[in-house]
């Protein structure tokens, strides 16, 4: 990702948006090529819990709202990232409404050992500068999870040493070889939508190098996850 990352600014800024909508945008359209889907839902984080009242309590206060995109195969991938943006922008308006309240609210049959209306979350961390102690060399690095409240989370991290995607999923429901394949396929999808113009979703397509070794869900099915399993794969370079 470290090459990909500068790479995103120019398209990001020819279009008026941020490079997480950039990021964003290829997710969803890694989700609609991988489940052959056009509605769509992932998790995104906001840190608007504090603007809800939380502003005393020590802790992660963040609210993960789920944002529902359709995808349409003949929209220009510009249009769809612009789409992508706005409904980003929509739902931050409502970032201080937390993502059990929206549960609350709505009909829906809960499902044991499943998480409700979020499955898979996108989130980038805040750059942060390097840690500076008198005599002590220090350096930032992603650290795995034993334990993930998501199915399957993609964590963008600016660290000093570069650019970093991790990849937390349930080893229940994804096979180790998966997640490095879909990585793959994620970054050349978002080199695309780097390209420019003329691009329909349509022709965002997987290439058949990417495509090899995936499987969506590990055999067992979704009736054996633990919840507290959990594993990282993490890309850097």
């Amino acid at each position: 990702p470290d090459a990909l990352w500068p790479q995103l600014r120019a398209p990001a800024r020819a279009q008026g948006v941020t490079r997480f909508s950039l990021l964003l945008a290829g997710y969803f359209l890694l989700l609609h090529r991988l489940t052959g889907q056009c509605d769509l839902v992932c998790g995104i984080p906001f840190a608007g819990a504090a603007r809800g009242g939380g502003a005393r309590v020590v802790g992660d206060t963040d609210n993960t709202l789920p944002l529902r995109i359709r995808v349409e195969p003949e929209e220009h991938l510009r249009d769809f990232v612009r789409r992508v943006h706005d409904a980003m922008r929509e739902a931050a308006l409502h970032q201080d409404v937390s993502l059990g309240r929206i549960v609350r609210a709505l009909p829906l049959t809960r499902e044991p050992g499943r998480l409700m209306l979020v499955e898979s979350i996108l989130s980038l961390n805040p750059a942060i500068e390097r840690l500076r102690f008198d005599g002590v060399d220090c350096r930032m690095r992603a650290m795995p999870h034993q334990a993930a409240a998501w199915e399957l989370a993609w964590q963008w991290r600016p660290l000093s040493g570069g650019t970093v995607l991790e990849v937390q999923y349930h080893s229940d429901l994804y096979f180790p070889a998966t997640i490095p394949a879909w990585c793959a396929a994620y970054l050349g999808l978002l080199a695309r939508i780097a390209q420019g113009d003329g691009v329909r979703v349509a022709d965002a397509r997987l290439d058949t190098a990417d495509r090899e070794g995936f499987s969506l869900v590990d055999d067992r099915g979704r009736d054996h996850v633990d919840a507290n399993k959990a594993r990282s794969a993490t890309i850097e370079r």
